[in-house]
């Protein structure tokens, strides 16, 4: 006896409520990056502090290789853009981003 199962796709009637999941993920992305912002800030008043470069180039390949590791080759854009966004807004000066 076969138990594959044959799942209907969803219906466009749940596409609002997929949306939703969607905006709730989305915030609660945003929640956890203005947490990581803070504390790679203090890592880098830390350093800076300890007479060290604020960014460690070796800790940034590490958390691209994880990002890639778990998302593949485009995880590393995301790990770029994560990285950019915690970095202080001085560092963001003269960027035509």
């Amino acid at each position: 006896m076969s138990s594959t199962q044959t799942v209907a796709p969803p219906s466009t009637e749940s596409i609002p409520q997929l949306r939703a999941s969607i905006d709730r993920i989305d915030e609660a992305i945003a929640a956890l990056m203005l947490q990581r912002r803070e504390l790679s800030h203090q890592i880098q008043h830390l350093r800076i502090g300890a007479s060290q470069a604020r960014r460690s180039l070796e800790r940034e390949q590490q958390i691209f290789d994880a990002y890639r590791a778990r998302l593949g080759r485009r995880g590393v854009d995301l790990a770029h853009a994560v990285l950019r966004i915690c970095l202080p807004a001085s560092a963001d000066k003269g960027s035509s981003g």
